[in-house]
């Protein structure tokens, strides 16, 4: 069975919703990560986790869940606007599939389990550098094409209902949003395996 992921990197959820990965791959479950912007409203000088806030809050309950499944969890000093680091990876996952995955956790990491802020200039940069094989790509950070993609992947997932993230679809038809438990993912699986009969 195929599905599709849509996340973005300053989704917290997305990162907790990690820990549905091996449930799915155990499963058979093929998954295709896609971009989906979430917050096209951050300024490009990101969001501050401001003391005390409601982002602070959620945050918190977060780590809390994210301790539970045993994912390591930081919560960075401000979020960024991913707008650019989506467009990138997407062209990254298109023209460079092999190193892909590693830019991708590499970004997920830097930001949810070691706290890093990636909203100053180059922070961003610096974790592609530390991944390594993408020496040869720095044209692609405002290459037009990567902008496109992030939106047209935006515009299908809402074609499918799709408006948060993360949320995957499973076969082409069933959304399976936010961080569900592992008995509730195998039974939506299940469920969907059993139409394809």
């Amino acid at each position: 069975m195929d599905a599709i992921l849509w996340r973005d990197y300053v989704c917290p959820w997305c990162w907790l919703g990690r820990s549905v990965a091996p449930v799915l791959d155990e499963l058979g479950v093929t998954v295709t990560t896609m971009p989906y912007e979430l917050h096209p409203e951050f300024s490009t000088d990101g969001v501050p986790v401001r003391r005390g806030g409601r982002l602070e809050a959620t945050l918190l309950a977060i780590g809390g869940r994210c301790a539970e499944v045993g994912l390591a969890f930081s919560a960075p000093p401000a979020l960024p606007n991913s707008r650019r680091m989506l467009a990138f990876a997407e062209l990254v996952r298109l023209r460079r599939p092999e190193r892909f995955e590693a830019l991708d956790d590499a970004w997920f990491e830097a930001i949810w389990a070691r706290g890093r802020d990636l909203t100053t200039p180059g922070a961003a940069e610096a974790i592609v550098a530390e991944v390594g094989g993408l020496d040869d790509v720095a044209a692609w950070w405002d290459d037009p094409e990567g902008f496109d993609a992030v939106d047209a992947s935006k515009a299908e997932a809402n074609e499918h209902g799709i408006g948060a993230t993360p949320t995957w679809l499973l076969d082409g038809a069933v959304g399976l949003p936010g961080v569900q438990d592992e008995a509730t993912v195998r039974r939506m699986v299940e469920r969907v395996a059993n139409r394809r009969r």
